[in-house]
């Protein structure tokens, strides 16, 4: 059974815009979205050349039980955040996601 293999905590936040009292928009909040059990898998590492130096470049898949979500989400591993690159429904039953995620700088 593959939630056996959940076995890393991920958190997944939303960016919302926040409103002032004129109910204008006036700064952007991280929301909780949800903590959950996941596997996690490196998919690659790579260097990028910056210009303060290199860069590590992660990518991973996490795996996790169905949960509609979009690319506006981010993800909180291990206290780094990754960004969302792909979300796959792999038997379109809406049982589990894969998420190809990359980290953030």
């Amino acid at each position: 059974m593959k939630v056996n293999n959940f076995k890393h905590r991920i958190k997944i936040y939303k960016k919302e815009q926040g409103k002032n009292e004129f109910l204008e928009d006036d700064f952007t909040q991280d929301l909780l979205f949800k903590e959950v059990y996941a596997s996690c898998k490196n998919l690659s590492m790579e260097n990028k050349d910056l210009n303060d130096g290199l860069s590590l470049i992660a990518t991973h898949e996490f795996e996790l039980r169905f949960l509609e979500l979009d690319f506006s989400y981010f993800l909180v591993f291990r206290d780094e955040k990754y960004e969302i690159l792909g979300i796959q429904d792999e038997s379109q039953n809406k049982q589990f996601l894969k998420i190809k995620a990359r980290k953030l700088q």
